[in-house]
């Protein structure tokens, strides 16, 4: 297995998307006051919602600009309602991950656990 350091750990995953899914791939744009989005190949621009990890992932600024996967739901026309994120590097899919920085308990989303 392949572990690349970005974000705490970022870990090769295969099939984590559920069946049934949605999936949008493309650029996450991030800025200040506004949703996420992300600007797919078409250069269709889909806003981004979904849980608080996955607000808290899509609001870290080091995937600002990023190629990510997400699975989900096409929520209406030009939304998107996340379930999955995943970045794109070199044409493989990684799983965003976070680690504590006290207690090194992993995290799904940026910050301290306690």
């Amino acid at each position: 297995m392949r572990v690349l350091r970005l974000l705490g750990m970022v870990v090769v995953v295969a099939g984590a998307l559920q069946a049934g899914d949605d999936v949008l791939r493309g650029r996450l744009k991030q800025e200040p006051g506004r949703p996420p989005v992300i600007q797919a190949a078409d250069q269709k621009t889909y806003t981004v919602s979904g849980d608080e990890f996955t607000k808290a992932q899509m609001a870290d600024p080091r995937l600002n600009g990023r190629e990510m996967e997400m699975g989900g739901r096409f929520a209406g026309p030009g939304q998107f309602e996340a379930a999955s994120l995943f970045t794109i590097r070199d044409g493989k899919r990684y799983e965003v991950t976070y680690w504590c920085e006290i207690c090194h308990i992993r995290a799904h989303k940026p910050g301290r656990c306690v």
